[in-house]
């Protein structure tokens, strides 16, 4: 029985498209608020029995998902997220911690509670700031100068959040991240460009406005952007093979867990979610045998999460 958690946090809920699938697999599931732990309580869970989640950033929906969760582990043998993958969820100064003991290349990051310890951190300007949670570029700014860093509960991203506390890293002048994702032995590749300097500053680093459709997602502050993508080159594929090699086997031997999203810009890696809905482009790099292939199509939405439960589900 594969059991669903229903995110209905969401405004475009993944247990509904999750469920479709395994529907028209003709696959055993049942959809279940994971939260509601005298439920959980009472299902007779078998050992072949899976649970797949995808829990929120929302900090109402974590709090519930904190408190539940080493109850799941207990009555779940195989879940995604995985017990260890999600200690690191939505964590930017644990994922840090998490990559320095595991000797990931990773941008120098400190976390402050005013700008008086920005100064007192000697950093080469220009710096970002960003919460240790957050998605979508929210609550990210970049400061060119000491000066220019706000000193009281404004930023310039943002109205509803202090900036502080938060995280400082050093700047990594580029035109683009990579978004690599890793799902089995498959690595998918994508460019996010940074149009910031030229279409708008105040939008780092993306440069793009809030999506419309996000409005409503009580969760996200304002602007939540989306970046515009690119595919990767062969050439670019595989210089990055060392590094995904790596982040490759922290999935299976530090995280178990077979999808995950990292984030790497000059192959330095900024964090990572077991979690996305981006769509992937077809070429990929195989893990297994050392080559560039592709697919027949790209993996739009609900390709890309097939591939996820076929990692997790057989049939």
């Amino acid at each position: 029985m594969i059991y669903i958690h229903k995110d209905i946090i969401y405004t475009k809920p993944l247990y509904k498209f999750i469920k479709r699938i395994l529907d028209k697999k003709k696959i055993s599931n049942t959809v279940i608020d994971a939260h509601d732990l005298d439920f959980v309580n009472s299902l007779d869970i078998k050992d072949d029995d899976v649970l797949i989640a995808r829990f929120a950033h929302d900090k109402e929906d974590l709090i519930k998902t904190q408190k539940v969760f080493p109850t799941l582990t207990k009555k779940f043998k195989t879940m995604f997220p995985s017990k260890e993958s999600y200690y690191y969820y939505d964590d930017k100064l644990k994922q840090y911690e998490f990559m320095l003991e595991n000797n990931i290349p990773c941008l120098e990051t400190h976390y402050v509670n005013c700008k008086e310890e920005i100064e007192k951190l000697n950093m080469n300007f220009p710096i970002v700031t960003k919460k240790t949670w957050g998605a979508g570029a929210e609550q990210v700014n970049y400061f060119e100068t000491l000066d220019s860093v706000v000193d009281d509960e404004t930023t310039r991203n943002w109205t509803e959040e202090s900036i502080y506390p938060c995280l400082v890293q050093e700047y990594e002048d580029t035109d683009y991240d990579l978004r690599i994702t890793i799902v089995g032995e498959k690595v998918f590749y994508m460019k996010r460009l940074h149009y910031w300097k030229t279409k708008n500053k105040n939008n780092f680093p993306y440069g793009m406005p809030k999506n419309p459709r996000e409005k409503v997602l009580k969760y996200r502050y304002p602007p939540y952007q989306d970046p515009v993508i690119k595919s990767c080159n062969d050439s670019e594929l595989l210089r990055a093979v060392d590094l995904v090699t790596k982040l490759h086997n922290l999935q299976e031997t530090k995280l178990n867990i077979k999808h995950m999203a990292w984030d790497v810009v000059n192959g330095k890696v900024l964090e990572f979610s077991y979690i996305s809905e981006d769509s992937l482009f077809k070429k990929y790099y195989d893990l297994d045998n050392g080559k560039i292939c592709n697919l027949k199509n790209n993996l739009y939405f609900v390709k890309h999460l097939e591939y996820l439960l076929s990692e997790y589900i057989s049939g």
